[in-house]
């Protein structure tokens, strides 16, 4: 059934996601740039603050990494989508998602442990 349109109109739908898909990762990567110049601290999560860490520049350039990382295996998990038959390649693009975002909150974790915070140097004069 070459001239099938409603095969053409699914293509063009998974063409479609994929391109948003790509567009959305390209965008979690230059967040990552923007983080790995920046002069302030930045803040991992919307709406919060980070206590303030000694190595600014450092911290900044971690989480840069960080996101310039998931932006990568976000742009990769994309890479499912375009061609064959779509439900199970959508299905493993989400699943693979889930997983990366517990990979980025472990990360994460782990970027916090890594920097200190401000204050911990002057309770420990303190003490």
């Amino acid at each position: 059934m070459a001239g099938d349109p409603l095969l053409g109109k699914e293509a063009a739908a998974m063409m479609l996601a994929f391109c948003i898909w790509e567009l959305l990762g390209l965008c979690f990567a230059g967040l990552g740039v923007w983080c790995h110049i920046a002069k302030k601290q930045v803040h991992f999560w919307a709406n919060t603050t980070t206590p303030p860490k000694q190595d600014v520049r450092g911290y900044n350039r971690a989480q840069g990494r960080l996101w310039c990382g998931y932006g990568a295996g976000f742009c990769l998990l994309g890479l499912l989508f375009p061609g064959g038959e779509g439900s199970a390649r959508v299905l493993l693009a989400v699943l693979g998602l889930v997983l990366l975002n517990i990979a980025l909150m472990a990360c994460h974790l782990r970027l916090e442990a890594r920097f200190p915070n401000a204050d911990s140097q002057t309770r420990r004069k303190q003490g």
